[in-house]
């Protein structure tokens, strides 16, 4: 949880990029990821109720993004992610 009890929803970034293949939830998902962090902890943190529903959000999130693992799912994110960040600053 971030500051004030909240959980950070994710940046709209790579979501925009994306075409919106991705749902709130997968970007934040992927987000934590990215970070590091495993998918008990992911699990934990987001409350859900079985890891297996982190399991399946990442096999969605590869086959949204069309990527054969989830490393290549987490480049294809972040890439977008940096792109799209770079676009506002102009």
């Amino acid at each position: 949880m971030e500051a004030g009890g909240e959980v950070n929803k994710g940046n709209q970034h790579s979501k925009t990029v994306l075409g919106n293949r991705l749902t709130p939830r997968q970007d934040m998902v992927l987000r934590l990821l990215a970070r590091g962090m495993r998918a008990k902890e992911i699990q934990e943190k987001l409350n859900l109720a079985a890891y297996s529903t982190v399991s399946s959000t990442i096999k969605s999130i590869c086959n949204n993004l069309g990527a054969r693992t989830l490393e290549q799912a987490i480049v294809i994110w972040a890439i977008a992610d940096y792109k799209e960040a770079n676009e506002e600053e102009q």
